[in-house]
């Protein structure tokens, strides 16, 4: 990473500059491992439910639900608070966030008066946790096995995380609420399993953070809001957005032979060579023609052939009807496969910038790019596409590369405005048009 100088914002959203945030600490010698880490957190959770917090938890439990049980059926708000993620999402809340009626946080009132029975690491740990928080971010580069970096859609600032695992589950354009800290290298580092969030949902998430924050603003109108504080706060939100986007969204009740869920989806390919793709589809074995021109789809079951969807081909277009997600996949991976229709991607996306799209308002994506009230539609638009096309390829898929897009239309060759100076990045893009997939974060230890 970077140095970063006095008057820079410090890199782990404090919302502080540098100096009076970590500069003291930088060359501490003291830091901490992981078994202080874990041995501090199971400190702090036993000081946090001591009969003597019984009053304040209880307080604290209803602050932290009391939204949710009002927007909520009480079967579905019952049914959210018994999740083991909603019992360890309030618990970590509780000891990290909610504010005593003496002002500390359960850690600030631990490390006062628990100090001499920590060890040297777990107190270091414990003080580098004071003002971590919940904050939405996005992942804008992944260097593979090394490092993610985030945007903080809060401020817009970019920062690398030294983080491991999680590159190899989190592709660009991720959705994320995330702690971040300084940890044991004094790199920031994310604490606790990340909030996973499907990419659509950040205008949603955004809007309901700055309405939170008008909100707080107009309840204490004569004191400044540090983000700090506001986002310790609100740190249930981001628990009620996983609840209502990712664990509680309803479950599929019918399925196809293959298990997965069971929708009428439909892909639609551009087609530049009609004869050429008729003569690839008469030779494929598991495409049949029909009297009307189209093409049954099946594959060989036990003892008889099942039927997978079916191609209809018109003058300019060859359409994809069929009853799954992954089987609108494996359809454009069929496709692909075909002789003389390796480039059917290229050419539609190539021509894609200059054609007027609904979601745009009926602009093209290049007039689009020019209008400084419709770019950010473009953009997230483009980050959809990215964001599906990575997860494609983490899944082993064939997978288009959008790179290109974002320098031709004028976005600059990776899709930010700016770069920051760190590691080399790792990423890409998404695919053609059809249903996007709701992903669960990994699961909470």
């Amino acid at each position: 990473m970077s140095r970063v100088g006095r008057n820079d914002a410090c890199s782990y959203g404090r919302g502080k500059k540098f100096k009076k945030c970590c500069l003291g600490r930088q060359d501490a010698a003291v830091a901490f491992t992981a078994h202080d880490r874990e041995s501090a957190q199971v400190k702090l959770a036993d000081f946090a439910f001591r009969a003597g917090l019984d009053a304040e938890r209880h307080a604290a439990g209803v602050e932290f639900w009391g939204g949710w049980l009002d927007a909520h059926p009480e079967d579905d708000g019952r049914l959210g608070m018994s999740l083991e993620e909603s019992l360890h999402a309030f618990g970590t809340w509780f000891a990290f966030d909610f504010r005593l009626a003496s002002g500390q946080t359960v850690l600030e009132r631990m490390l006062q008066r628990e100090a001499v029975r920590l060890t040297l690491g777990e107190r270091e740990y414990l003080a580098r946790m004071r003002d971590s928080h919940l904050r939405p971010y996005q992942v804008t580069d992944v260097k593979a096995g090394e490092a993610l970096r985030l945007i903080d859609l809060w401020t817009g600032e970019q920062t690398w995380v030294r983080e491991r695992l999680g590159t190899a589950q989190l592709v660009r354009w991720d959705l994320l609420a995330v702690r971040l800290m300084r940890g044991a290298a004094d790199e920031p580092v994310i604490d606790g399993q990340p909030y996973l969030y499907p990419v659509r949902s950040k205008d949603a998430l955004l809007r309901d953070l700055k309405r939170a924050h008008r909100d707080l603003k107009r309840a204490s109108p004569f004191v400044e809001v540090e983000a700090v504080d506001f986002f310790k706060h609100v740190g249930m939100l981001f628990h009620y957005y996983w609840l209502e986007w990712v664990a509680l969204r309803p479950l599929p009740t019918l399925v196809t032979a293959e298990g997965d869920r069971l929708i009428f989806a439909r892909a639609i390919f551009d087609v530049r060579d009609r004869e050429g793709l008729l003569a690839a589809l008469a030779r494929h074995p598991d495409l049949e023609g029909d009297p009307d021109g189209g093409y049954s789809w099946t594959e060989a079951a036990s003892d008889f052939r099942r039927g997978l969807g079916g191609f209809a081909l018109g003058n300019d277009r060859l359409v994809l009807e069929t009853t799954s997600e992954q089987r609108v996949a494996r359809g454009r991976e069929l496709l692909e496969s075909l002789a003389g229709t390796s480039d059917y991607y290229e050419k539609h996306y190539r021509a894609w910038p200059d054609q007027p799209l609904p979601a745009l308002g009926n602009r093209t994506p290049r007039d689009a790019a020019r209008l400084k009230r419709v770019r950010p539609k473009l953009v997230a638009l483009l980050q959809e596409f990215e964001n599906t096309s990575a997860r494609e390829r983490l899944d082993g898929r064939p997978a288009y590369d959008f790179g290109w897009m974002w320098a031709e239309l004028g976005f600059g060759a990776a899709g930010m405005t700016r770069r920051p100076s760190a590691p080399r990045s790792l990423c890409d893009p998404e695919s053609h048009r059809s249903v996007r997939v709701c992903r669960m974060p990994p699961d909470r230890p």
